[in-house]
């Protein structure tokens, strides 16, 4: 199937394509369109290109999770991630926020764009 997705490509877009559909299993969202430029065109999975926003905010909780639990044994691990939590939260804001739409999205790195 993924040679059927890659047909008429060069070696070299066909070696970034297979990095694509490679990194979109890894997801476990499989092959949802929010990694392809055009939803009908597997071949324009673009997964290596997208930081994801819902990652971003899961690793801010286990970041505030781990600062919490620390807190009562180790102050330096428990700054360490109350600062890395803050860090995060502040470039979901910068990077992921649409203030004209008002919703966070994925960042497209290649697109340099939501």
């Amino acid at each position: 199937e993924d040679l059927q997705t890659a047909k008429g490509l060069n070696a070299s877009a066909m070696y970034e394509l297979f990095g694509h559909i490679s990194s979109a299993a890894e997801t476990g969202w499989d092959f949802s369109s929010r990694w392809m430029h055009d939803y009908l065109d597997l071949q324009s999975l673009s997964t290596k290109d997208i930081v994801p926003v819902d990652l971003n905010s899961i690793l801010y909780m286990n970041e505030v999770t781990l600062a919490q639990l620390h807190s009562n044994s180790n102050q330096t691990m428990a700054s360490y991630y109350r600062t890395a939590a803050q860090s995060r939260v502040k470039a979901i804001m910068a990077v992921f926020w649409d203030a004209n739409r008002y919703q966070w999205f994925d960042y497209d790195l290649a697109l340099k764009a939501h």
